[in-house]
């Protein structure tokens, strides 16, 4: 079942919970155990943003995961920039990071309740990439010699794994998609058999 996050907004301003809206997310646990002050739009967040059948995710225009962030913010109309046009902390940190626990186990297991294996990989590849990235961004704080090469063979081994990542990330995509484009193809030719189909009535 598609969850639609955003039906329920008058002005993407919450008329009734999403977690009243649909009882099937009782499963979920950590959605319901968020207590937080912006508990319904952090709730909204995480499935707009996690949901497989999300309407972020279009293969003609598959942003990155960081991107994906910012918009998904944007369209729940959160406070997600500063006055210098820069991520706020609390969101980056809270949500953007997962630093805070009951967002993560919230994201995790929301994942998890899809049940869709390849869609759960593509998106801890995704955060993968971008912590391997940081990492390797950072500067070496170091002049001995030493600590240097330990420093240098350390983002070796991070660009690797990031060249690997993208590797795997490009595959899973691509069955990703191709599977979404067979049911919507399905779908589609069910539609077109049924509406060239004749009325019961038109045999007798």
């Amino acid at each position: 079942m598609k969850i639609e996050v955003l039906q329920h907004h008058k002005k993407y301003k919450a008329k009734k919970p999403l977690l009243d809206a649909y009882p099937t997310l009782e499963r979920v646990k950590s959605l319901y155990n968020l207590h937080l002050k912006e508990k319904e739009a952090y709730v909204r967040y995480v499935v707009l943003l996690y949901s497989k059948d999300s309407i972020l995710n279009d293969r003609r225009n598959f942003l990155p995961l960081e991107e994906r962030k910012i918009k998904a913010c944007k369209m729940l109309q959160m406070d997600v920039l500063d006055e210098n046009e820069e991520v706020t902390q609390v969101i980056r940190e809270e949500l953007f990071e997962l630093k805070n626990q009951d967002v993560f186990n919230a994201a995790f297991e929301y994942l998890i309740f899809q049940g869709d294996e390849i869609w759960a990989e593509i998106i801890t590849i995704e955060s993968e990439v971008v912590e391997f990235q940081m990492l390797r961004m950072k500067p070496m704080e170091t002049k001995d010699d030493k600590d240097l090469m330990t420093a240098t063979e350390k983002k070796d081994k991070l660009m690797n794994g990031v060249h690997q990542r993208l590797e795997i990330l490009k595959k899973l995509k691509d069955e990703f998609f191709s599977d979404f484009d067979d049911v919507k193809k399905i779908a589609k030719e069910r539609s077109t058999i049924e509406s060239k189909a004749k009325p019961i009535h038109e045999f007798f």
